[in-house]
This record gives C-alpha cells, sequence and structure tokens, in this order.
C-alpha cells in the first residue's frame, strides 16, 4: 500500500518526505504555541509568588463585642481586605485558612489612624483562627494586611 497520497491528503508529508503546512495547520500551531507560553508563565509566575512571600487567600471576619458579624470576606492576592464603615465600637478581626499555611507571617488592622499589629505568627495557627482586637472611634473601615515574612 503506498502511503504517500494518504500523508499528502493529511497535510503532513509530500511524498518526497518534505513537509507541507496548510494555512488552517499553522492556525493551530499558533494556537499550541501561545497555550504552552501561557502555562509555562502561570507556572513561573506560581513559583515567583510562593518564592517572594506571597499570601494565601484567608477568611476574614469582623464582629462585634456581642458577636454580630459585621464583615465577612477574604483576603486578595496581596493579601488586603477593607470592611465597608462599621459603627464605633471594638471589634475582633479574625483571620482563618482552611487549607495549610506554612511559614511565618504578620498582620496590622486599622481604623483611621489606629492600628494594632502582631508579628511572627506561624502560618499553622491560622487553621484555628488569628484573632486581634480593634477600637474602632469613628464611623470608619477596617483595613488589615497579612505579610509573609
Amino acid at each position: 500500500m503506498d502511503l504517500a497520497p494518504l500523508l499528502f491528503d493529511a497535510g503532513i508529508f509530500l511524498a518526497a518526505g518534505v513537509y507541507a503546512w496548510r494555512g488552517h495547520d499553522l492556525k493551530y500551531v499558533r494556537i499550541m504555541k501561545n497555550l504552552i507560553r501561557g502555562t509555562v508563565l502561570s507556572f513561573c509566575f506560581a513559583i515567583a509568588c510562593m518564592a517572594y512571600g506571597a499570601v494565601p487567600p484567608l477568611n476574614v471576619t469582623v464582629s462585634d463585642a456581642s458577636g454580630k458579624v459585621a464583615f465577612r470576606g477574604k483576603t486578595d492576592a496581596q493579601g488586603t481586605f477593607t470592611t465597608d464603615k462599621v459603627k464605633p465600637g471594638i471589634y475582633d478581626v479574625q483571620f482563618t485558612s482552611t487549607g495549610a499555611i506554612t511559614g511565618n507571617y504578620s498582620i496590622k488592622v486599622s481604623a483611621g489612624v489606629k492600628q494594632v499589629s502582631a508579628a511572627g505568627i506561624a502560618g499553622e495557627k491560622f487553621a484555628k483562627g488569628v484573632a486581634l482586637k480593634m477600637n474602632v472611634q469613628n464611623l470608619l473601615n477596617i483595613v488589615g494586611e497579612v505579610k509573609a515574612h
């Protein structure tokens, strides 16, 4: 059986063994090339984030003195969060993680000019929760930041 006509019809080889491309074949090659390039770049970005102190997303719960939840959300890619404005009072700001976290972290929480912070927090503690108390003097947003060390 002569494979040359079959291979030519598939757009793979000419009878002489020379590679032949059709226009739509080049389109798929470009698509695959871009897909591979994007995958490699995403992988490199993920490794760089881990290497340079990226903070995994943490759950954030802000509760008033009676235990009523004033805010529930997550930290963003930079490890920050911001609540809507809350009434004056004392609030518990709790950070938790559903996954295992390693390394050491620092937390800073502020409302206006008042701020509280903690440093040297082992990542394993976020599994049970890490909380700070924040005294809000006026109708303000509570802003927080978690950083890896």
